[in-house]
């Protein structure tokens, strides 16, 4: 029994250390499931010369206040690739952060200070490389984000909504390059701000959930229907043609 309450203990403060990140609402708040075809009409119609939406009444673009109403991250505090941010680390130094937040001479079940800290920094840099900074390698990730966990008690100074932002814009920016056929970035996140600025778009194929009005992107999960999507994209093509002014709000 001593066993199974430390355990349970043990996980009780890996979540209050994730908290303490900042990180947590992004999970929470980016849990929309995938609408391929609308994300797709809408990347389409992206410009990487000016960072913007081509759309038939005018252009826009994704904002921090968007990032920070989206996600509930903040826009405020310290630049996630900052100028102490190496952005090509060496093995050696990837090594030595590794064993550092993994705790690999760590020995022994028994539950310790230096194990629940191990299991948070696993924790957010599976968050890191699935939320934050996702990319078309699917479930591989960066190793020079692990630098960003140490030390841990500044993670949550940096600015982790405008790095879902920039991360999104970028990958929007590689889709949008000739011979780009995937997208990638968190499509949720972008899916999101379509419903929050398109509510016309936000009321197919949802099922609402209880929203404590806080953050936009926990509002609604969305039901895919695969077998419609081909039909559904060119439906959204011609929607996307014909929007008028009356259609979208951008000041939410």
């Amino acid at each position: 029994m001593q066993g199974i309450k430390s355990t349970v203990g043990e996980v009780d403060e890996v979540i209050e250390l994730v908290k303490s990140t900042g990180l947590l609402p992004a999970v929470e708040n980016l849990d929309l499931g995938y609408d391929k075809p609308l994300c797709s009409a809408f990347a389409e119609r992206y410009y990487g010369e000016t960072d913007t939406l081509h759309l038939s009444f005018s252009e826009m673009t994704i904002t921090p206040d968007d990032a920070k109403f989206i996600t509930g991250l903040s826009i405020d505090g310290k630049a996630v690739k900052h100028k102490e941010y190496a952005q090509e680390l060496e093995w050696d130094k990837i090594y030595a952060f590794t064993k550092e937040v993994f705790q690999w001479d760590e020995e022994g079940k028994e539950v310790t200070k230096e194990r629940i800290f191990a299991t948070t920094n696993a924790y957010v840099l599976y968050v890191l490389g699935s939320v934050i900074f996702p990319d078309i390698s699917g479930a591989r990730l960066n190793a020079n984000f692990i630098q960003l966990l140490q030390p841990f008690d500044k993670i949550h100074t940096y600015s982790w909504g405008t790095a879902i932002l920039a991360h999104s814009l970028n990958e929007l920016r590689k889709a949008y390059r000739a011979g780009g056929n995937q997208i990638r970035g968190n499509m949720d996140f972008l899916q999101a701000w379509i419903y929050l600025h398109f509510p016309i778009f936000a009321a197919r194929a949802f099922e609402n959930k209880e929203w404590d009005g806080n953050c936009y992107g926990d509002m609604y999960i969305y039901m895919s229907k695969e077998k419609d999507q081909n039909a559904v994209y060119l439906k959204l093509r011609r929607q996307l043609d014909n929007l008028t002014t009356k259609d979208v709000v951008f000041d939410p």
